[in-house]
C-alpha cells in the first residue's frame, strides 16, 4: 500500500507541474526589437519547447548563436542553452525557480554569466527578456517582437 501511495503521489505531482506551467506563449519566431537577432521556439515531443537564437547571414542562411530547450527534468522545468564552440558542446541549465503572473525566471547561481534568465509576456506579440549576472551591473535586457509570416 505504501508503494501505491508513493506512485500516485509522484504521478499527481508531475501531472500538476505540467498542468500549471504553460509556456506556449513563447512558441513562434521572435525578433529582437532593435537588432537583426531572432529567437524561434516550437513544441517538441521530448521537451516542452525547443528553440534557437540566430542571426541571418547576407546569403540568407541562419547563423545559430544558441540552441535552446525548455524541458521537464524530474520535478523541475529547466531552460537549457548550448552555445556552439563553448563549454565543450554541453548545454548550461537554468531551473525555473519563480513564476509571477506572466514572468518566468530561470536560474543557475553556479554559472559565471548569466545566472538568471527572465521571460516576461508583455502581450501576445511582445516578450521582455532580462539576462542577469551576479548583480544589476551585470545585466542586459531586450524586447522580442513576434514575427508573422
Amino acid at each position: 500500500m505504501k508503494y501505491l501511495i508513493i506512485l500516485v503521489s509522484l504521478f499527481v505531482s508531475n501531472h500538476v507541474v505540467s498542468q500549471e506551467i504553460s509556456l506556449s506563449f513563447m512558441e513562434g519566431e521572435w525578433k529582437v526589437s532593435d537588432k537583426e537577432v531572432y529567437e524561434a521556439w516550437k513544441p517538441s515531443d521530448t521537451n516542452i519547447l525547443t528553440g534557437e537564437a540566430y542571426t541571418i547571414k547576407e546569403n540568407g542562411s541562419k547563423k545559430i548563436a544558441e540552441r535552446l530547450a525548455i524541458r521537464k527534468v524530474k520535478k523541475d522545468i529547466v531552460y537549457s542553452a548550448m552555445v556552439p564552440n563553448q563549454n565543450a558542446g554541453k548545454a548550461i541549465d537554468f531551473v525555473l525557480n519563480q513564476i509571477d503572473e506572466n514572468t518566468y525566471s530561470f536560474e543557475n547561481p553556479n554559472h559565471d554569466f548569466p545566472k538568471k534568465i527572465i521571460y516576461k509576456k508583455v502581450s501576445d506579440s511582445e516578450l521582455f527578456v532580462v539576462v542577469q549576472g551576479k548583480d544589476v551591473t551585470e545585466a542586459f535586457n531586450y524586447t522580442l517582437l513576434k514575427q508573422t509570416n
